[in-house]
């Protein structure tokens, strides 16, 4: 995109190449539900087209969905009590494959954590299935893990969106 006026501002068209490829897919009004999921898969596969692959086809650029978990299901699989919703967040951690990094790594994040009034309820290694990833994606693959943070204090003096807030600074 070429600037073809003058204006007087911070932004500058001449710059805008980036982002071209977002959907959103919110429903507020009624309670979570797969048809959201699954319209959300929909629009990821039509954002294809911006060819975000590398020298390795088998590879992407990483784009994918943002859902809310499943307490249910979370609780089944953290290997932690977990409070009630809303009064805990999970969170991906991408750690090194290097034991004593990852556990360095892992100690920072517990750090942080307190720093923001929060503990760490656990850390859960994540299944993954490499063999799906490209050579490129596979060679470089962390360590993925999910840490369950939680407000230190009883679950009605948490709100969802305290929880969720301070839980996002503490990633």
């Amino acid at each position: 995109m070429t600037r073809t006026d003058d204006v007087a501002s911070c932004y500058d068209p001449a710059f805008e190449h980036d982002s071209c490829g977002v959907a959103f897919v919110v429903d507020l009004e009624r309670p979570a539900s797969h048809r959201v999921v699954s319209l959300g898969l929909t629009a990821l596969e039509n954002l294809a087209h911006r060819g975000a692959f590398g020298a390795d086809p088998g590879t992407g650029d990483g784009a994918g969905a943002l859902v809310q978990v499943s307490h249910r299901l979370y609780s089944q699989v953290a290997g932690v009590d977990l409070p009630e919703p809303g009064c805990y967040g999970t969170g991906m951690a991408f750690l090194p494959q290097e034991p004593q990094a990852a556990e360095r790594a892992i100690e920072l994040v517990a750090k942080l954590a307190r720093e923001e009034g929060l503990e760490v309820l656990g850390w859960r290694e994540v299944p993954v299935e490499l063999s799906a990833a490209g050579d490129g994606a596979r060679a470089v693959a962390p360590r993925f893990s999910h840490r369950a943070p939680g407000p230190p204090c009883l679950p009605s003096a948490a709100t969802p969106s305290s929880a969720s807030a301070s839980s996002y600074v503490s990633a």
